[in-house]
C-alpha cells in the first residue's frame, strides 16, 4: 500500500504544474490510505468478533452434548466415590453407628456391628472367667499360645469374654473352657486364633441348655455340625467332644455394662440399658410372603428382615431378663400383641399409636419408648423401660396385659 500511494504522489507531481492542484490530489491520496487502513482495522476486528462467537459456540455444542454431560456426571461421581472410599478408611470399619446424645434412642435406622473389643493377655482373662466359676483346661495343663495340647486365652477379645461369662450367668452351669487361642485350630477372620472364639466342654446339660434356649441355625459347611444362635447372634457349632462358640455379637453392650467385668441381665439390676443392645433394620414394604397385614404408616417395621419366630423371641427375652422372661413370653406378648411384631393400633393412649409385639409408643416417654422398630429391640426397649419402671417400684405398670388381661 506504501508504494503503491508513492508512485501514484510520483505520477501526480510529473504531470501536474499547477501547485494548488497537486497539493489537492496528495491530500486526496493521503485521505484514501488513512480510510484503506480504517477499512483494514475493521475487517480485522469483525473477523476476532467473529471467530470468537464461532468459539463460544462450539463451546456451548460441546458442553450441552448429552454425551459430554453423561461423562461430567461420571466423572463427578467418580471422585465422590473416591473421597467416601478416603473417608471410610480414615475411621473404624468394625463399628456402624448413628449416637445423638448420652440418652440414645435406637431408632429403625441404627445399626450396630461386633468390633470384639480390646484383645487381653491370658492372665486378664483368666480372672474373669474364675470370678464367675468357669475353669480353663487343658491335656498338657498349660497356657502356651504356641502349644496345640494347651488352651490359652492370650489374644482372646473382650467381646469373647463378656459372651461366655453372660452364656455362665444365664445358664447357671458347670463347664471348662477347652479351646481359645493356642495353636491347632482352623483359620479365618472369626477364628479362635483371632480371638473370636471359645470351645467348652459338652455336657448332657449344656447340651441341652443350648438346644432348647437357641434357634437352630443349620449346619456348618465345613464337617457338617449342627448351629445354633443365641439372641445376640453368636453361633454355637457341636463338636465331637465339645461345643465350638463363635462370640460375634455384641456381648459386652447388654445390660449396660461395657466394663471388664460379668454381665448381669437380672430384672432387678441397677446397669440400665439404653435399649442399644439389639441390632436395628429400617423397615421395609416386605410382607415376608403373606405374613403380615402392613397396615401402619411406616411398612414392615417389626420384622423386615422376615427373621421373627418365638423360639428366637423367648431366647432374646432370657438374654436380657432371664428372671421375667416367661412372664414377657406368655402372659404379655401373646395379651398385648398375639405374637405380631407388626401389630398396630391407632386408637392407642398414645396418639403415636402402640407399635410392636409390646405395644410401645414412639418415643413420647423417652428413649426406649420405642415399639416402631425390628423385634430384636423392641425386645430389648421393652425389658430395658421396665428395668427403669422396677426402680421406681412400678413393675410392669406401663402394660396393661402385664397381668394377663
Amino acid at each position: 500500500m506504501e508504494e503503491s500511494n508513492d508512485s501514484e504522489i510520483k505520477g501526480i507531481s510529473r504531470k501536474s504544474k499547477d501547485s494548488n492542484t497537486k497539493t489537492k490530489i496528495i491530500a486526496e491520496v493521503y485521505k484514501r490510505k488513512r480510510n484503506t487502513e480504517k477499512n483494514d482495522q475493521i475487517k480485522t476486528l469483525a473477523t476476532g468478533i467473529i471467530e470468537r462467537r464461532i468459539e463460544l459456540a462450539a463451546l456451548r455444542l460441546i458442553l450441552l452434548n448429552p454425551i459430554t454431560i453423561t461423562i461430567l456426571i461420571f466423572m463427578l461421581l467418580f471422585f465422590l466415590f473416591i473421597l467416601m472410599i478416603i473417608m471410610m478408611l480414615g475411621g473404624s470399619p468394625d463399628v456402624k453407628q448413628t449416637v445423638t446424645d448420652n440418652n440414645t434412642s435406637c431408632s429403625a435406622t441404627e445399626t450396630m456391628t461386633g468390633s470384639g473389643g480390646d484383645s487381653l493377655t491370658h492372665t486378664e482373662a483368666q480372672t474373669q472367667v474364675n470370678n464367675v466359676g468357669i475353669s480353663i483346661k487343658s491335656s498338657g495343663n498349660c497356657s502356651d499360645r504356641n502349644r496345640s495340647n494347651c488352651t490359652s486365652l492370650d489374644g482372646i477379645l473382650q467381646n469373647s469374654i463378656c459372651g461366655i461369662t453372660n452364656f455362665k450367668n444365664k445358664s447357671g452351669l458347670s463347664f471348662y473352657i477347652t479351646g481359645g487361642t493356642e495353636t491347632g485350630h482352623a483359620g479365618g477372620e472369626h477364628s479362635h486364633g483371632s480371638g473370636w472364639k471359645i470351645d467348652i466342654s459338652r455336657t448332657d446339660r449344656v447340651s441341652g441348655y443350648i438346644k432348647s434356649n437357641f434357634a437352630p441355625a443349620g449346619v456348618r459347611n465345613s464337617d457338617k455340625a449342627p448351629l445354633y444362635k443365641d439372641g445376640a447372634g453368636n453361633i454355637y457349632a457341636l463338636e465331637s467332644d465339645h461345643w465350638d462358640i463363635a462370640f460375634v455379637g455384641n456381648n459386652c453392650s447388654v445390660g449396660g455394662n461395657n466394663t471388664n467385668t460379668s454381665i448381669t441381665t437380672s430384672s432387678t439390676s441397677s446397669n440400665l440399658d439404653n435399649g442399644c443392645a439389639a441390632t436395628s433394620y429400617p423397615p421395609t414394604t416386605d410382607n415376608c410372603n403373606g405374613k403380615y397385614n402392613l397396615n401402619n404408616p411406616i411398612g414392615n417395621f417389626g420384622d423386615p428382615t422376615c427373621t421373627f419366630s418365638k423360639d428366637q423371641l423367648y431366647s432374646l427375652l432370657q438374654q436380657y431378663d432371664a428372671q421375667l422372661a416367661k412372664h414377657w413370653f406368655h402372659v404379655v406378648v401373646p395379651c398385648e400383641s398375639g405374637y405380631n411384631p407388626n401389630a398396630y393400633n391407632n386408637a392407642a393412649v398414645d396418639s403415636a399409636g402402640a407399635w410392636g409385639l409390646f405395644q410401645m409408643g414412639r418415643g413420647k416417654n423417652g428413649p426406649n419408648d420405642h415399639g416402631d422398630v425390628n423385634w430384636e429391640q423392641q425386645a430389648s426397649n421393652a425389658v430395658f423401660y421396665n428395668k427403669m419402671l422396677i426402680n421406681k417400684g412400678l413393675n410392669g405398670r406401663y402394660w396393661e396385659c402385664w397381668d394377663g388381661h
